[in-house]
């Protein structure tokens, strides 16, 4: 009997009767693959490989690296000049997290228009200064960068046609604990939390 992954539908419409949504449909995970990567050292090493279409890889990590070390990884790995799309969720940034997002964006890596950030309303108040450079960051070269009530981590890539989903336990920014990345190539999956965090960002402050 073959692992099923519940998805919503992206294009299912909100029952709030009902509390959820009206439909949904089932895609098969075609292949999992778990990987102890505690002690080693950058983000290539410990994904290896991009996913395959429907895996995931699992990855439990130490403090050696940050969630953010994935984004240009993934790029190393597919051999891709940049990404086509680049959605991001985390509860807060580093300063060199938006040192290198500038990098990217002036290198060509990302392209503004597709890049979409979304916060957490903590981080926003909690450290209003890096917050504001982020800000100006983004009215300088034209990318979403706003907060929420927000606790996800993600990062949705799309890279030559092809759909990644980086669900973790770890903001972007570097961390003193162990943490867990799961790494899916999907479209649906995409589709999912595309759909819902730019429904978010339509009532989030930026």
């Amino acid at each position: 009997m073959p692992d099923l992954d519940t998805l919503i539908d992206a294009d299912a419409e909100f029952d709030s009767s009902a509390g959820g949504f009206t439909k949904a449909k089932r895609v098969q995970s075609a292949r999992i693959v778990t990987f102890d990567a505690r002690k080693v050292k950058t983000a290539c090493d410990a994904l290896q490989t991009m996913p395959m279409d429907q895996e995931s890889v699992h990855i439990v990590v130490s403090q050696s690296f940050a969630g953010f070390d994935l984004i240009p990884a993934f790029l190393k790995l597919t051999g891709a000049a940049s990404y086509q799309r680049l959605y991001l969720t985390t509860l807060g940034f580093s300063r060199d997290n938006l040192a290198q997002i500038e990098v990217m964006i002036r290198a060509g890596q990302i392209p503004p228009p597709k890049l979409r950030i979304l916060c957490g309303d903590f981080f926003r108040r909690a450290d209003s200064g890096l917050w504001d450079i982020g800000a100006l960051l983004a009215k300088e070269h034209g990318f979403t960068f706003k907060s929420y009530r927000n606790h996800t981590k993600l990062i949705l890539a799309e890279i030559v046609g092809k759909y990644y989903v980086v669900e973790s336990s770890a903001n972007l920014r570097s961390c003193q604990n162990v943490e867990l990345f799961t790494i899916t190539q999907s479209k649906p999956l995409f589709q999912f939390h595309a759909g819902w965090i730019d429904e978010v960002l339509k009532s989030s402050e930026g």
